[in-house]
């Protein structure tokens, strides 16, 4: 039933302690990085060559997540895997658009 579900959702939550919420923004921090290593990727290597580079590098960082060396190194890796994916996924929102046609994109730009 739901009531059991919920009930069993309730059990399950646990507080953060200070620490684990230390090491949460820490690893959100790399979103703020990646926008600023986005931008200069994209600038320096060119688009694809950035997208390319970040999705490997992401690829591989998650492989050695698996290894579990201690805390610090996971967090490591997690604030790393967020920089990187923060970044790859900024410069698809900027070549996705740059596929189409000028003519074609600005259709949705308003009525003529």
């Amino acid at each position: 039933s739901v009531v059991g579900k919920v009930t069993l959702l309730y059990i399950n939550v646990r507080r953060l302690k200070q620490d684990s919420l230390l090491l949460l923004c820490v690893v959100t921090f790399g979103a703020v990085l990646a926008a600023v290593a986005g931008y200069f990727a994209a600038v320096k290597l060119g688009r694809c060559t950035s997208l390319k580079i970040f999705s490997t590098a992401s690829f591989i960082v998650t492989l050695v997540l698996f290894k579990c060396i201690s805390k610090f190194v996971t967090v490591a890796l997690f604030f790393l895997i967020k920089l990187l994916q923060s970044s790859h996924d900024m410069i698809t929102l900027i070549i996705v658009p740059e596929l189409y046609p000028t003519a074609f994109r600005n259709t949705a730009m308003g009525f003529t």
